[in-house]
């Protein structure tokens, strides 16, 4: 089943019961975008719940009850003190709600089942890298890595259809996988065709012109070079290079990328900072 088909059966599967709390879960290695399958789900279901949806970061959260007590509007200074008390509190007060929760990256049973909610309308979406043997009733679908179309379909996105399709060959090669990956490679031709700004300062919008794509993909790709430190958050919206991986990234977009994509991107950067009357 295709990331689509797996998408669509889940989403059908989601919408809540009013006697039970409908479990999914979604299982695959790390990387091939459990996360962000969980997340559209929940996009797509919205209307389905409208007492709000919650995520959270299991491999991250410091304690998963008092954040998703939070985000229901228990106040700080109102949390019991004690898990179970906290506990009984989360049930109370999403019974007979319509809340959606994704609880991403679980690693065990017992670190779940204390976190569904109350029954009368609620549902939770789990993301694991293994199937959680110890929850009852849980409809697991396995996440393989993006098929060769899914794959194509998302470099298209990253780093355009021109650049793909004068690949073909090339690309359906070593595209199959993990979303992560093609991100990454991604990214490091967001390096270096970014680095013809003209400045060391580039804005989501002004890096959306320069690499042809929508703000939320460009915002997305400069957080990966953040993440990695090949760029520095420079403000809201904003992003700095320092001045040897800009000389480093400009050298290399005239020798892989080449002249005319160099100049392309330039040329789209400065017809966004100088708009036709």
């Amino acid at each position: 089943m295709g990331r689509d088909g797996l998408r669509m059966a889940l989403a059908d599967a989601v919408p809540p019961v009013d006697a039970s709390v409908p479990v999914d879960g979604i299982e695959g290695l790390a990387g091939v975008g459990k996360t962000t399958l969980a997340v559209r789900i929940g996009h797509e279901v919205a209307a389905n719940f409208p007492d709000g949806r919650l995520f959270l970061d299991l491999g991250a959260a410091g304690e998963p009850l008092a954040e998703l007590l939070r985000g229901i509007g228990v106040p700080t200074a109102g949390l019991p003190e004690s898990f179970s008390e906290r506990v009984a509190l989360w049930r109370t007060l999403t019974t007979g709600s319509r809340l959606l929760a994704v609880l991403d990256d679980a690693d065990a049973a017992e670190q779940v089942r204390p976190l569904l909610p109350g029954v009368g309308g609620s549902a939770v979406v789990i993301t694991s890298r293994q199937r959680l043997y110890g929850l009852a009733y849980v409809r697991w679908q396995q996440s393989g890595g993006l098929t060769e179309d899914e794959s194509v379909t998302l470099l298209e996105g990253l780093v355009g259809v021109q650049r793909v399709r004068a690949e073909p060959a090339g690309c359906a090669s070593w595209s199959r996988g993990r979303p992560q990956v093609l991100r990454a490679v991604g990214a490091r031709l967001a390096f270096r065709l970014l680095s013809m700004a003209d400045g060391p300062n580039i804005s989501v919008a002004a890096a959306s012109a320069v690499l042809n794509l929508s703000s939320a993909d460009s915002a997305a790709l400069l957080e990966s070079l953040v993440d990695v430190h090949l760029l520095e958050p420079g403000g809201l919206d904003r992003y700095f290079y320092h001045k040897p991986p800009r000389i480093f990234a400009r050298g290399r977009a005239f020798a892989e990328d080449g002249q005319a994509a160099s100049q392309a991107a330039r040329a789209r950067l400065a017809e966004f900072l100088s708009p036709a009357e």
